[in-house]
């Protein structure tokens, strides 16, 4: 089981909640379309970085979309329960 990535992807998120301030909260205040915007342009970063080979680079936004689509689940859950 790749467990480091998992590590890597909840210290992203705690990063996320405790760095910057983006608790679930605070989380709940924002659209959805801001989350879908987010994994967007996280996506198409990894897309360049993998298309001009930094895989380095790739990853770190990776760990970050991943991180990202979190926050949205987490945001899903929160407006939707049971859903």
């Amino acid at each position: 089981m790749p467990v480091r990535a998992m590590e890597e992807i909840l210290a992203e998120r705690h990063r996320q909640i405790f760095g910057f301030g983006h608790t679930p909260e605070q989380d709940r205040t924002l659209p959805l379309a801001h989350f879908a915007r987010e994994l967007s342009k996280r996506g198409l970063a990894i897309t360049e970085y993998v298309q001009f080979h930094k895989p380095r680079n790739a990853r770190r936004h990776a760990i970050a979309l991943a991180a990202v689509a979190m926050a949205l689940i987490d945001r899903i859950d929160a407006e939707f329960p049971g859903e």
